[in-house]
C-alpha cells in the first residue's frame, strides 16, 4: 500500500523537460503581453496629455480676455532676462493653478540686463525643480520623467531646465507666419504704464481659431525657447517631437502628438500622416506650411535615424 501511494507521487511530479517547456511558454506569453501593456499605459498617459492641453487652452482663452487679448511671449533668449518674466508658461502660471508666480511683481532689475532672483522667471523656475508644484501641474506631460535637482540659480550648474513640454506653435502664435511674432518687446516703461500688454499680437482675434494651433508637444529640453514650427526624430530645438530621445525603444506617445487649438479643442495629430503630409503639401495639404491647419515649416533629418521612423499603429 505505502509502495503504491510513493509510487503514485513519483508519476505526479514534473519532469525537467516539463518544467523547460511552462517555463518557454511563459515568457512567450509575456513577450506577446509586454507591448500591448506598454502601449495600454502609453494610450493612458497620450489622454492625460490630452487633458492638459485642453485645460492650457482654455487658461490661455481666459488670460487673453484678462490681458486685452494681447498674448504673452511664446519664446526667447536664455539670456534675455527681461523677456523671460512674460514667457507664457510664467505669465499663465495662475491661470493653470501653479501659485506663486504671477503674484510676484515684475523684476525691474531684468531690465537693466542682468537675470534678477527677485522675478517671476525665478519663482517658476523653483516651482519647477525638485518635482515642485509647476513640475507636477498641466504643464508637464505625464510621460516624462525628467527630473531637475534644486535650487534653482540661474547660470550655474543644472539651470538650464525645462520650462514646459507644451510649447506655442509658432504658426498660430506668430500673426504674419514670418519673423518675430511682433516688433513690440516689453520694456520697463511699457509694462509700468500698461501691466496688461505683454505682447502686441492680438492672439484672441484670429479669423480661424479652429485652425489655429496653440500648443504641440515638445521632449527636448528647450529652456526659454519655449516654441515650435518643425518636426524633427529626437531632439533640438523648436520642434514637435513624434519620437522619443536617443536611447528609448518608443516613439512619444506611440507617434501621435495631441496638438490644442485656438478654439479649444485637441487633436491628435498622427506622425505618418503628418510626414507624409508634408511631402504631399500644397492646396489639399492639411499641416504643411501651405496646408489648411500649418504646423510644420519642415521636418528634419538626423543622421542617426531612418526617416520616416516606423510610427505605432
Amino acid at each position: 500500500m505505502l509502495r503504491e501511494s510513493c509510487r503514485s507521487m513519483s508519476r505526479r511530479r514534473f519532469t525537467l523537460i516539463e518544467l523547460l517547456v511552462v517555463i518557454a511558454i511563459i515568457g512567450v506569453l509575456a513577450s506577446l503581453l509586454l507591448p500591448a501593456l506598454h502601449r495600454a499605459r502609453e494610450f493612458g498617459r497620450r489622454t492625460a496629455c490630452i487633458g492638459n492641453q485642453r485645460t492650457l487652452s482654455m487658461a490661455l482663452g481666459i488670460y487673453l480676455g484678462d490681458s486685452d487679448e494681447r498674448q504673452p511671449l511664446m519664446g526667447t533668449y536664455s539670456n534675455a532676462y527681461w523677456e523671460m518674466e512674460f514667457l507664457f508658461p510664467v505669465a499663465m502660471a495662475e491661470y493653470a493653478g501653479v501659485s506663486g508666480v504671477t503674484e510676484r511683481a515684475v523684476s525691474p532689475a531684468a531690465s537693466g540686463g542682468a537675470y534678477s532672483t527677485a522675478g517671476r522667471f525665478q519663482a517658476y523656475a523653483e516651482a519647477v525643480v525638485d518635482n515642485g508644484r509647476a513640475r507636477r501641474s498641466v504643464f508637464f506631460c505625464p510621460s516624462d520623467n525628467s527630473t531637475f535637482k534644486g535650487p534653482y540659480t540661474y547660470g550655474s550648474g543644472d539651470y538650464w531646465i525645462k520650462l514646459t513640454n507644451y510649447s506655442a506653435v509658432w504658426y498660430g502664435w506668430n500673426q504674419d507666419h514670418n519673423g518675430n511674432p511682433t516688433s513690440w518687446l516689453p520694456t520697463a516703461g511699457a509694462v509700468a504704464a500698461n501691466p496688461g500688454r505683454f505682447m502686441g499680437t492680438y492672439l484672441a482675434k484670429r479669423p480661424e481659431p479652429a485652425t489655429t494651433g496653440v500648443f504641440g508637444h515638445t521632449g527636448q529640453n528647450q529652456h526659454t525657447y519655449t516654441q515650435i514650427d518643425d518636426a524633427i526624430p529626437a531632439s533640438g530645438q523648436w520642434y514637435f517631437s513624434f519620437i522619443s530621445p536617443p536611447g528609448s525603444r518608443h516613439p512619444t506617445h506611440l507617434g501621435s502628438l495631441p496638438v490644442a487649438w485656438l478654439d479649444g479643442h485637441v487633436t491628435v495629430v498622427s506622425g505618418r500622416a503628418a510626414y507624409q503630409d508634408y511631402l504631399d503639401y500644397g492646396s489639399a495639404g492639411l499641416y504643411g506650411k501651405d496646408g489648411r491647419s500649418p504646423l510644420f515649416l519642415e521636418f528634419v533629418h538626423m543622421p542617426a535615424y531612418v526617416w520616416p521612423p516606423v510610427f505605432g499603429q
